[in-house]
Protein backbone atom coordinates (compact mmCIF):
# COMPACT_ATOMS: atom_id res chain seq x y z
CA UNK A 1 0.00 0.00 0.00
CA UNK A 2 2.85 2.35 0.72
CA UNK A 3 4.17 1.95 -2.82
CA UNK A 4 0.78 2.92 -4.19
CA UNK A 5 -0.18 5.82 -1.91
CA UNK A 6 3.02 7.51 -0.68
CA UNK A 7 4.18 10.14 -3.22
CA UNK A 8 7.96 9.44 -2.93
CA UNK A 9 7.40 5.73 -3.53
CA UNK A 10 4.91 6.43 -6.33
CA UNK A 11 7.61 8.37 -8.14
CA UNK A 12 10.26 5.74 -7.48
CA UNK A 13 8.08 2.78 -8.50
CA UNK A 14 6.00 4.51 -11.17
CA UNK A 15 2.66 3.62 -9.57
CA UNK A 16 -0.67 5.41 -9.38
CA UNK A 17 -3.23 5.25 -6.56
CA UNK A 18 -6.14 2.83 -6.97
CA UNK A 19 -9.70 4.07 -7.12
CA UNK A 20 -11.75 3.14 -4.05
CA UNK A 21 -13.82 0.65 -6.06
CA UNK A 22 -10.69 -1.13 -7.29
CA UNK A 23 -9.29 -1.21 -3.78
CA UNK A 24 -12.53 -2.73 -2.46
CA UNK A 25 -12.48 -5.38 -5.19
CA UNK A 26 -8.88 -6.34 -4.36
CA UNK A 27 -9.72 -6.51 -0.65
CA UNK A 28 -12.79 -8.70 -1.29
CA UNK A 29 -10.86 -11.13 -3.50
CA UNK A 30 -8.06 -11.37 -0.93
CA UNK A 31 -10.64 -12.01 1.80
CA UNK A 32 -12.23 -14.78 -0.27
CA UNK A 33 -8.82 -16.40 -0.70
CA UNK A 34 -8.21 -16.28 3.03
CA UNK A 35 -11.67 -17.73 3.76
CA UNK A 36 -11.09 -20.54 1.26
CA UNK A 37 -7.82 -21.52 2.92
CA UNK A 38 -9.40 -21.48 6.39
CA UNK A 39 -12.33 -23.60 5.17
CA UNK A 40 -9.95 -26.05 3.51
CA UNK A 41 -8.01 -26.45 6.76
CA UNK A 42 -11.21 -27.17 8.68
CA UNK A 43 -12.45 -29.69 6.14
CA UNK A 44 -9.15 -31.51 5.58
CA UNK A 45 -7.66 -31.94 8.99
CA UNK A 46 -4.86 -34.42 9.32
CA UNK A 47 -3.94 -36.12 12.52
CA UNK A 48 -0.35 -35.54 13.44
CA UNK A 49 1.47 -38.50 14.94
CA UNK A 50 2.15 -38.16 18.62
CA UNK A 51 5.82 -37.89 19.52
CA UNK A 52 7.34 -41.07 20.87
CA UNK A 53 9.76 -40.86 23.78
Amino acid sequence: LAGIYLPPLQTLLGTQPLAITDLLIVTAVAGLGYAAIRLDRRLHTTKRPSPTP
